[in-house]
């Protein structure tokens, strides 16, 4: 405790005085009650104390966890209901199977895409609960409002034969071709044309919404009265039921969502399917299997070398696929992975002359550079030479095997699981997949730079063809020498990609895939691109499955209005200095109120309960959480003046900050996703941005958080005020904490203080009751 000053003491009675003379101005009938209780204060009664901003940081970070904490319950949720009813399907014969689908044919679906719009008026949101009455298998549904929609089958029903049509033959084959399709799309889809009354809902952003029924999509390469979508939507229907209950249960839920393999996506609430706001063609290209939530959910970090043709046959038409080919590669990476670009014909070379030597994390930034480098002019000429590029590529994925650093990954062991295992005893993982012990090899500051996961490692090769096998660089480089077995143990796995119309001979590069465990596709127009490219997805899922492990995956920050729009249709804002002058508009640089969300995901598995049984990914369940919620647990006045929380996750990257601004007036900022925290908290010594940047005290500090070390540090740094005319350098200082275990959750909560402000608070004590008031 701190004595007051006579000098602070005459400061405080000034105030009282001021007070005083203004509550004597007022008319309430509260007046004289009020001016009591002030005059009561005794100048005695105020003490000042210093404040335990480490502690504050600490309850702050686990309040914040706990609601985290709570969605990651929904989560689990879901998945056992996903999985649970999978299980009862696949216990079916067919038979029970294709009178499944015959009858979804017939009755339809909710299809996000076909539903017929019926609005209603919105109604009191102040009731927290939903009331339901659907069955615990997958139908019948008694709301009022839905109560004209036809019901779908359950698998009792089939079983029995209730519910359906005495004229149905039980026993009549339906291929997968259930239904065909036909030039009359009015007719052929008229299953799915269901009414869907839907409501304003400022819970959900102020979208219009069902909030008792789930609503369907399926992309548009996808037959939607395909046999096997059909029956998905079948059997996880049953997840409605799991979404209201989890959303009785925690009020504070907004998006859950199940993503199946089959290329179905169910999301609650229903809603009618939106378009981007420039596409007057209505053109679908949502694909929920190539969104990062998706994809980091159901395959492990990895370390990827795209080797990319640039001989003399691949002119014109060829070279155009094979570049959008390797652009559809980057769009399924995430921050998480590592990439580098190789084109090769006699000689290989780097595509990029800034990333030379080595892996490049696949951040926003970097995977736009290698779009960049693509649509530059490519040479093409000579012959392609496969073992020089082959070794070039492994030179480079040993290398950063050798050198990583382990520690500044740490959150990623959690979520490895190594393609190259499955006939590898425990001894030979060790030595080709590093243990978490190596993660401490390295001390302080003397760790080298990241440059890869430590997780799987994959080679994809675009041609038009190959006249060797390179057999000799694979039996030195990828495979352990046991060649009289048929099975060779791989480290790296080979995707091989055959670009053209013209298929000649593909077995050298279809045996280079088959051969180290990939896959082969044949990529012939450029409208085949995205669903050949999606093929490699489900085999870097399948240590997902062969593990039966449930990895929890959290995204980084994006817009509540990008959930549902596929990759390349965002509107990037065209940046020029000029809008940085002084004589802008000053609104531009203010921060406008927008719906920041993060996503929480987990796989959902067919674990084997037999020893025949073999697992299956069946998909990924996920659910959204505003970012705003997790700022409720940081308020302001707990905070004090000028000071401010933040929270990063395992990249650096922001979840929120008072200087993470998305939007520019109407238009989306390219790197939003990916905004470190360096690139907000400037030190005084940084005259301009380089790549790394300089070492400086926030270095450390983001360091700290990444590995999830509890500390405070001081920092001086730049902050801009007058609508970013100016700037001034101000002392800080920083204390963070993790949230909770680094395997539940990858984010660190931090609070920064300016220095003197925020370090003492003023309590008062009432004389009569001894109880302390804080201010």
């Amino acid at each position: 405790v701190i004595p007051l000053s006579i000098k602070t003491k005459q400061y405080l009675h000034d105030q009282l005085i001021h007070l005083t003379e203004q509550f004597s101005s007022l008319t309430l009938p509260s007046t004289d009650r009020i001016m009591r209780e002030i005059y009561m204060q005794s100048l005695n009664t105020f003490i000042i104390e210093k404040r335990n901003l480490t502690e504050l940081v600490h309850e702050m970070a686990n309040y914040t966890n706990r609601a985290i904490m709570k969605k990651l319950e929904a989560i689990r949720n879901l998945v056992n209901i996903s999985e649970q009813s999978y299980r009862r399907f696949a216990e079916t014969d067919e038979t029970i199977r294709n009178a499944t689908a015959k009858f979804m044919a017939k009755y339809g679906y909710f299809s996000s895409k076909h539903v017929i719009n019926v609005t209603i008026n919105s109604t009191n949101e102040n009731s927290s609960s939903i009331t339901t009455t659907t069955t615990s298998t997958t139908t019948t549904s008694s709301t009022t409002l839905e109560s004209s929609s036809l019901p779908m089958i359950t698998l009792d029903e089939l079983s029995t034969g209730a519910s359906y049509s005495t004229s149905t033959n039980m026993n009549e084959d339906i291929s997968n071709d259930l239904i065909q399709p036909t030039s009359d799309l009015e007719s052929e889809y008229k299953a799915l044309e269901k009414e869907l009354f839907i409501q304003q809902k400022k819970h959900f952003g102020g979208a219009f919404v069902n909030i008792t029924h789930s609503t369907v999509h399926v992309p548009t390469i996808i037959y939607s009265l395909n046999r096997e979508i059909l029956l998905t939507a079948n059997w996880s229907y049953n997840l409605n039921q799991a979404f209201i209950d989890n959303y009785n249960h925690d009020p504070e839920l907004t998006w859950q969502y199940f993503c199946s393999q089959t290329g179905l996506y169910r999301v609650w609430p229903g809603h009618i399917w939106e378009y981007p706001e420039d596409d007057t063609d209505r053109l679908d290209l949502f694909d929920c299997r190539v969104q990062n939530w998706y994809i980091r959910a159901t395959s492990s970090p990895r370390d990827v070398i795209i080797l990319i043709d640039a001989s003399g046959s691949m002119t014109g038409l060829k070279k155009s696929i094979a570049i959008q080919t390797v652009e559809t590669i980057l769009d399924t990476l995430s921050d998480d992975d590592f990439v580098q670009i190789i084109k090769f014909q006699e000689d290989a070379e780097f595509i990029d002359d800034c990333f030379q030597g080595g892996l490049v994390q696949a951040t926003f930034e970097n995977r736009h550079k290698f779009r960049a480098s693509l649509n530059n002019p490519i040479v093409t000429k000579d012959i392609a030479n496969f073992s020089k590029a082959l070794i070039m590529a492994f030179d480079i994925l040993d290398s950063a095997r050798r050198n990583i650093s382990r520690t500044e990954n740490a959150r990623l062991l959690c979520q490895c699981h190594y393609l190259s295992t499955d006939n590898q005893t425990e001894a030979q993982r060790e030595a080709f997949c590093p243990s978490d012990f190596n993660a401490n090899i390295y001390d302080g500051d003397e760790q080298p730079f990241l440059d890869s996961t430590g997780c799987n490692k994959m080679i994809m090769i675009v041609t038009d063809g190959a006249t060797e096998t390179a057999l000799n660089v694979f039996q030195s480089r990828n495979w352990y020498p046991n060649n009289i077995s048929t099975c060779h143990p791989i480290e790296t796995r080979v995707f091989t990609y055959m670009i053209g119309r013209e298929l000649g001979d593909p077995k050298h590069i279809r045996w280079m895939s088959c051969a180290n465990k990939g896959y082969f596709a044949h990529v012939s127009t450029l409208e085949d691109i995205q669903e050949n490219v999606e093929d490699y997805i489900p085999v870097t899922a399948r240590p997902i499955a062969m593990y039966n492990d449930h990895v929890t995956v959290w995204s980084s920050v994006f817009l509540d209005v990008e959930r549902t729009l596929p990759i390349k249709t965002y509107k990037w804002f065209p940046f020029k200095f000029t809008d940085l002058s002084i004589s802008m508009d000053e609104f531009k640089n203010k921060s406008k109120p927008v719906n920041l969300m993060i996503s929480i995901a987990q796989p959902v598995l067919n674990p084997p309960y037999h020893a025949r049984d073999e697992t299956i990914l069946l998909g990924a369940v996920g659910v959204d959480i505003p970012v705003k919620l997790l700022q409720e647990f940081s308020p302001k006045y707990r905070l004090g003046v000028h000071a401010y929380a933040f929270m990063i996750n395992h990249n650096g990257y922001l979840m929120f900050h008072p200087d993470l601004r998305p939007v520019l007036g109407p238009y989306r900022k390219q790197n939003y996703h990916s905004i470190d925290l360096d690139m907000v908290e400037i030190p005084d010594t940084l005259m301009k941005f380089v790549h790394p940047l300089p070492a400086s005290k926030i270095q450390k500090i983001r360091k700290d958080m990444v590995l999830s070390i509890a500390n405070k540090r001081s920092a001086r740094v730049k902050k801009h005020l007058d609508d970013m005319r100016r700037i001034e350098e101000v002392d800080q200082k920083y204390y963070y904490a993790t949230l909770g275990d680094k395997e539940s959750n990858p984010f660190s909560l931090g609070i920064a203080v300016r220095f003197p402000y925020g370090e003492f608070h003023v309590r008062t004590i009432e004389p009569d009751t001894e109880k302390v008031k804080t201010g």
